[in-house]
């Protein structure tokens, strides 16, 4: 790792055209708002059950 990494600057990333900045203001409002969004939709009902005591089995 200490020989393959590079330091990314900001003068190497260009700038976003087109597209490509469509979708950048895109996906940082969906992320930033999924919280919100997500605690509107219903909740799932819970799949395990309460455990129960079993009766005792008189032996006759």
């Amino acid at each position: 790792m200490c020989n393959s990494c590079n330091q990314v600057r900001s003068d190497d990333l260009g700038e976003l055209k087109g597209w490509a900045l469509v979708r950048s203001f895109l996906a940082f409002h969906f992320t930033r708002r999924y919280p919100r969004w997500a605690s509107w939709l219903p909740r799932h009902a819970p799949r395990l059950h309460p455990a129960t005591a079993n009766k005792p089995v008189s032996a006759a």
